[in-house]
This record gives C-alpha cells, sequence and structure tokens, in this order.
C-alpha cells in the first residue's frame, strides 16, 4: 500500500494498547477525503472466553478447586473420567454434560456443586468469565509484535503528504 503505519511493541501484555492505537490511526486515515479502503493487519477472533476460578472464595465455601475446574472442563469438552480394563482392553470413561442442555453460559453459570457440608453451590459463585477479543495470529518484525495500518491514496496525492496530515493529528 502506498501509506503504512506500523505499531510496534516489545512487551506482549501491552497488545490491547497496540490494538487501540491502531484502531485510532483508522480513524485518522478514514477522515481524510485522499485515503481510501484504510485497513489493519490484525485478524480478531470474535472473542476468547477466559474462566479464573477464585480459589480462596472456593475454599471458604469448602469447595475443592481442582474439582470445580474438572467440572468447568467437562461442561464445555469431555473429560476422561478414568480408564478401565475390559478382558484385555482399555476402555476410557468420559465425563460428559448433556450438550442440549449446555447451550449458553447461563447454563454453565447454573451447574450446582456439593461442598463439604453438602450444600449446593453454584459455579457462578466461584468462577469468573471475562470475554475478550484476540488475534489469531501475531505478525512480528526482529521479535517484536507489529501491527500495520494501512491506506491506498486517491489521484494527486502522495504518502509523505499523507503522512505528515496524520502525524499533525
Amino acid at each position: 500500500s502506498p501509506v503504512a503505519f506500523r505499531v510496534i511493541i516489545e512487551d506482549v501484555n501491552k497488545i490491547n494498547q497496540a490494538q487501540a492505537i491502531s484502531e485510532k490511526l483508522k480513524l485518522i486515515l478514514k477522515k481524510f477525503p485522499w485515503t481510501s479502503w484504510v485497513n489493519d493487519d490484525m485478524n480478531n477472533t470474535p472473542w476468547e472466553v477466559k474462566f479464573v476460578i477464585n480459589r480462596w472464595k472456593a475454599l471458604a465455601l469448602g469447595l475443592n478447586p481442582d474439582v470445580i475446574w474438572t467440572v468447568l472442563r467437562s461442561a464445555i469438552e469431555d473429560v476422561k473420567a478414568s480408564e478401565i480394563q475390559v478382558w484385555w482392553n482399555d476402555v476410557d470413561i468420559n465425563v460428559r454434560f448433556d450438550k442440549t442442555k449446555i447451550r449458553n453460559f447461563d447454563d454453565i453459570w447454573n451447574i450446582q456443586l456439593t461442598n463439604n457440608k453438602w450444600k449446593s453451590i453454584s459455579l457462578s459463585q466461584v468462577v469468573e468469565k471475562q470475554l475478550q477479543s484476540s488475534l489469531m495470529n501475531i505478525k512480528r518484525v526482529d521479535w517484536n509484535i507489529a501491527i500495520t495500518v494501512f491506506s491506498n491514496l486517491t489521484e494527486n496525492w502522495n504518502a509523505l503528504e499523507i503522512t505528515d496530515a496524520a502525524l499533525l493529528e
């Protein structure tokens, strides 16, 4: 592309800031009437789910955090519970929730666990979900993360003029 800006970061923990800067650069370039087809080279996934078990809260409620993880994982995918032998053949036993009953996050949050005092505790009390956008693939320049924002130009304009105008913004 005739005009390209590259946002480069060394620290992977600052990727959200780099994404915000690249979005701001795209907005700046889109404001100019002499730019066209403003885009970037990021490939975002729609969302990523991160589950965080509050270990201290689980222990205070009488739940084993390892059991919470197993239940959460088995609600989302099959989990091998054990392996047995039938005659001389190994047979895997998988723990599975009925997939027709687990349709969304509310169904997962409503799963009840029994604590050491035989009381029911819902998964939502001890697990936090965080939805976040993520990058499917991360491009690098000299081992640093790089996001490129680029644009085509209309006639009678050059990249230097666009760069100077963008830097003024």
